[in-house]
């Protein structure tokens, strides 16, 4: 499909905003202990502590 020439309105367009919002919302809920998981593993790493495990 060729989105070169695809035209949504002002509504429209706020809709699919909401919508991203909402799902983006969801995941980082979903996921924030894993994400927090995540940074701490990076932040051992940058110490040279690869070994370390909670």
């Amino acid at each position: 499909m060729d989105y070169s020439n695809f035209h949504i309105n002002r509504r429209q367009t706020q809709q699919l905003a909401f919508a991203i919002i909402a799902d983006i919302e969801a995941y980082v809920a979903e996921h924030c202990a894993e994400y927090e998981a995540f940074l701490k593993a990076e932040e051992q790493q940058e110490r040279g502590e690869d070994d370390v495990v909670d």
